[in-house]
């Protein structure tokens, strides 16, 4: 695998998640059985990911440990580059990127961020090219949740902090830039949702397995 590939693979989360705890380590399948219904079956799918990616993605016991940031983000023990993990409703996503950082996020097409747009979306743009079409609310929440992830930081303004410069859903592209560094992406449609995956790293190409 290429280092400036961005490797992203997208489950459907199963009704019923007990076939994969036989995937899972003794450690997770006891943090598993801690967790509410609905957070065991999402956090048992994207742990699962991880096993089923484990040797393509150089992924040793190691690495898969996980623990948490204060900013709620995943971190893996003696992991070069970095892994982002997302889930909405019925579909988790996890991210690997072999340098630099990467952040992943889906999000529902019929959440309404009309409501929240004041808070994420900036003057600057509400004038991109795209503004106008109706997935652009949610791909710009994306976007920048993906950002907010990728950062690793707390405290972060969605409208002073991150800055989305164009979001093409024709060619699947997205850029911005987070605390001034320029970050780039990719944004792929969904059955009734969006997935935007971003990168530091520049000329990054991204692989979406489904």
């Amino acid at each position: 695998m290429s280092v400036n590939t961005i490797d992203i693979v997208v489950r459907e989360i199963p009704a019923e998640v007990s076939t994969l705890f036989a995937e899972l380590s003794d450690e997770e399948r006891a943090r598993a059985s801690q967790l509410a219904a609905n957070r065991c079956r999402e956090w048992v799918a994207w742990r699962a990911v991880l096993r089923e990616q484990a040797e393509r993605w150089g992924l040793n016991d190691s690495a898969l440990r996980v623990a948490y940031a204060p900013s709620g983000e995943p971190l893996f023990e003696g992991l070069e580059g970095s892994i982002s993990v997302t889930h909405s409703r019925k579909v988790v996503a996890v991210a690997r990127a072999w340098q630099g950082r990467c952040g992943i996020d889906i999000e529902q097409l019929d959440r309404n961020f009309e409501r929240i747009e004041d808070k994420y979306i900036s003057t600057a743009e509400r004038v991109i090219a795209s503004a106008d079409d109706p997935r652009f609310r949610a791909a710009v929440w994306c976007a920048k949740e993906a950002m907010f992830k990728c950062m690793g930081r707390t405290g972060v303004d969605f409208c002073r902090d991150l800055l989305i410069t164009e979001v093409d859903f024709a060619s699947g592209c997205v850029r911005g830039a987070a605390f001034g560094e320029r970050l780039e992406g990719v944004i792929q449609l969904l059955e009734g949702a969006i997935l935007v995956a971003v990168t530091t790293t520049p000329n990054s190409q991204f692989e979406i397995r489904q």
